[in-house]
């Protein structure tokens, strides 16, 4: 008998019995902290930065974020669904094209 993996898109990290899944950079780190969790190594979290999601960012910065992705998001893509907006303009910022 084969055992399967069952996605499920809620949780970043997913524990089925002897298998353990995350999926994108930041659920990685967040296996890598279970892990080490799980192991009993301390770990006293004091994160630099309260970030990761456009949510968590000030209404100003999420103002300005909106107003440069508008400025510079050509017409054809600015019907395009928020996340891959966002996307977008994350690689707008980054890579300058």
């Amino acid at each position: 008998m084969t055992n399967q993996a069952e996605p499920d898109p809620g949780p970043r990290v997913v524990h089925d019995g002897k298998i353990v899944t995350a999926a994108g950079i930041s659920a990685g780190i967040d296996l890598a902290l279970w892990l080490a969790g799980e192991l009993v190594i301390e770990y006293d979290s004091q994160p630099p930065f309260d970030a990761g999601h456009k949510t968590k960012a000030s209404k100003a910065v999420q103002l300005l974020a909106a107003t440069m992705l508008d400025d510079r998001m050509p017409s054809d893509q600015k019907r395009l669904v928020p996340k891959a907006a966002w996307r977008r303009f994350v690689d707008l910022v980054r890579t300058g094209r």
